[in-house]
């Protein structure tokens, strides 16, 4: 896991432009967006990498959160996973690094949105699939836990530490 920064902003708008299957909202974002996003001193925007026996297979997740509605809550504007390397859990790595960095900046509270596309329905119960709890037709809360949970036991965390994920 790295803060999406000048090294990464090119490969992390691609992504966010070409991701279909596991993507849980769909926005599309210009690389100034994305920039402007990983700048907000509120927001967190983290990308994540993966490599195993088989190799490395480079930049292959994308979460933004932004400060949401409530006082303390997140709101997961996007979550994104490149279809390469679907099926290894990557994405309960990622959850794991949200509550993660959730906890450390005072977060209780957690949403996400699902928006159903015609290619996105393999992600239609990702948000049960962590535990959280619909609230409305396509939306989902969570509150964080003040420790763990850790989903994702059998990836190795080589991830820079959550507080340099803060930018500036």
């Amino acid at each position: 896991m790295r803060r999406v920064d000048e090294k990464n902003t090119q490969r992390v708008t691609q992504l966010t432009n070409k991701t279909n299957q596991f993507n849980l909202t769909t926005r599309r974002y210009t690389e100034a967006q994305v920039r402007q996003l990983a700048d907000e001193s509120s927001a967190w925007a983290a990308a994540f990498q993966l490599s195993d026996r088989m190799g490395d297979c480079g930049l292959i997740g994308v979460i933004f959160c932004r400060l949401g509605e409530e006082p303390a809550s997140w709101e997961i504007d996007t979550w994104l996973m490149s279809c390469r390397v679907l099926g290894r859990q990557m994405e309960r790595f990622m959850f794991d690094r949200l509550m993660e960095a959730a906890r450390g900046r005072g977060i209780r509270e957690v949403v996400g949105s699902y928006v159903p596309t015609p290619k996105n329905s393999l992600v239609r119960g990702h948000y049960d699939d962590l535990g959280f709890t619909q609230a409305e037709k396509f939306r989902y809360r969570l509150a964080v836990p003040e420790k763990g949970p850790l989903t994702a036991t059998h990836i190795k965390n080589k991830s820079v530490a959550v507080k340099e994920l803060v930018p500036g």
